[in-house]
């Protein structure tokens, strides 16, 4: 049985995360604060490397990690296909084969001007036409902020319908970076509309009299920061010798490197097979050296931050200006040891087997929060690059100079801080995207909390053991945090 009456899960698509801080400091998104922070919970997770909204979404709606529904994080080149591949994945398709995905716990959920529909949407046939006209415009004239108003409406018109599940997702945020300068105005003026967008929302639901019985998520499903700063690997590897391609042309026998560049901080390399057939799967043992020699070049530019490069199945070289060192992983568990100089990553840690919650606890104040976890998680992936490259902050890899002010993708902290609301109170401990399903779950009553089983079972265990029957005379001390005082005097004449 559900607690509330109706979910409503929110998602920004691409938003700033340092300006929604800031302006959640200085109390400039009064509805938001309003609707979340008196009555519930502000987290800030850690999303995914590759700046692909898909994979959030996908852990949000599975609570499975991307790489296991072969949700690629980056744009990979599919090597059987000799192809790169272009079209974003079909999440209805990836998901097909998770039976518990959270639509599916609901009776009747709806998705809302989102572009990553879902085959169970229940929207009627002339406002999916609606949506889907919207969008076109929108992504034609660039007018994003139309469709965020539209999708305010549809959303409080059918709050008076029978659904149970409503997913929502703002696209202006993300796009105001795009053409714009960085324009502090201009941004503001996204969050400003956000913030009245939930405002109707709250207002709508409190006149229905549903505030209270409805359980409202809103977060980021990628994070973006200021990148004023260009560069073109491609153009640096022909300048070494290296004969490379890139995405739109063919690629030949001849052809040494595969360069995959798009507007990212974040980029990787293929390099061909010692066969030259690029059709044959990458061996990594293949080209160490090769590998090695570009490493070694491509860490002493300005630009590049760390260079991940595999060197097994299971095997990644981390490779910084300052020292470098190997991850290896089994199941659950993660190696991690430096072999030369300091940390690529300046954790300052000797800890050398990881899992999951040591990988987030420890690197969570670091500069790149939760990496170990988002390396392992990159190259589990198939058809991965034989090297990533990782940008410092403000840079972005491409081939030509653009009018674009924001990067995304990296490792740093700004492309990976993702900000959670939610307008209950939660003792849970929310790390990743996929910590938001059991969240939702638990909140709504479809799962058990565990902590609070295994919290109730102490409690039971403490009365079991401390079964002393407490005489007349005896009283507890009802001063909360004062120690009881013991007569001492007495205590030594009773024991005489």
């Amino acid at each position: 049985m559900k607690k509330y009456e109706k979910t409503i899960l929110i998602e920004l698509h691409g938003l700033r995360t340092d300006y929604f801080r800031r302006l959640m400091k200085d109390e400039r998104l009064s509805n938001i604060q309003k609707l979340f922070l008196e009555k519930g919970n502000y987290f800030e997770i850690i999303g995914y490397a590759g700046g692909n909204s898909k994979t959030v979404s996908s852990a949000i709606l599975s609570g499975k990690n991307p790489a296991t529904l072969d949700i690629p994080f980056l744009q990979r080149y599919k090597s059987r296909q000799k192809i790169v591949e272009k079209m974003a994945p079909n999440l209805v398709k990836s998901m097909k084969n998770v039976p518990d995905q959270l639509y599916k716990k609901f009776d009747n959920p709806v998705n809302l001007y989102s572009i990553l529909p879902v085959e169970k949407s229940n929207l009627g046939f002339f406002a999916r036409q609606k949506r889907n006209w919207y969008i076109s415009y929108a992504k034609k004239h660039k007018h994003w902020e139309m469709v965020d108003r539209e999708s305010t409406k549809s959303l409080i018109k059918l709050l008076s319908k029978n659904h149970d599940f409503y997913h929502l997702t703002y696209h202006s945020l993300s796009k105001t970076y795009k053409k714009v300068e960085d324009n502090t105005k201009r941004i503001e003026f996204s969050f400003d509309l956000l913030d009245y967008n939930i405002g109707l929302i709250a207002e709508a639901l409190k006149s229905k009299g549903l505030l209270d019985n409805t359980l409202i998520l809103m977060v980021g499903n990628y994070s973006q920061a200021q990148g004023n700063n260009y560069y073109n690997l491609n153009e640096y590897l022909n300048q070494k010798g290296y004969k490379t391609t890139l995405p739109g042309s063919f690629i030949k026998s001849d052809h040494q490197i595969l360069c995959l560049q798009n507007d990212k901080s974040i980029a990787q390399l293929y390099i061909r097979p010692e066969s030259g057939n690029w059709y044959e799967e990458r061996d990594p043992q293949q080209n160490l050296v090769l590998k090695q020699e570009i490493a070694d070049q491509l860490v002493e530019k300005t630009e590049v931050d760390q260079i991940l490069m595999r060197v097994d199945s299971d095997k990644v070289k981390i490779v910084a200006k300052w020292g470098s060192s190997i991850l290896s992983w089994n199941k659950d568990k993660i190696f991690y040891d430096v072999i030369s100089g300091n940390d690529p990553f300046n954790l300052n840690n000797n800890k050398t087997v990881w899992n999951a919650k040591e990988s987030f606890d420890i690197t969570w104040k670091s500069r790149y929060p939760d990496v170990i976890w988002q390396i392992r998680n990159l190259f589990k992936q198939p058809d991965i690059g034989d090297i990533v490259i990782s940008a410092k902050r403000g840079f972005i890899f491409t081939q030509k100079l653009k009018t674009k002010k924001r990067s995304f993708g990296s490792l740093n902290t700004d492309h990976l801080l993702l900000p959670l609301l939610i307008n209950r109170k939660t003792k849970q401990r929310i790390r990743r995207p996929t910590d938001i399903y059991k969240a939702i779950a638990i909140l709504q009553g479809f799962i058990e909390d565990p902590e609070t089983h295994k919290y109730r079972d102490m409690k039971d265990d403490r009365k079991r053991k401390s079964g002393r029957r407490k005489y007349q005379g005896q009283r507890d001390n009802k001063r909360s945090g004062l120690p009881k005082h013991k007569n001492t005097k007495t205590h030594k004449k009773s024991r005489d």
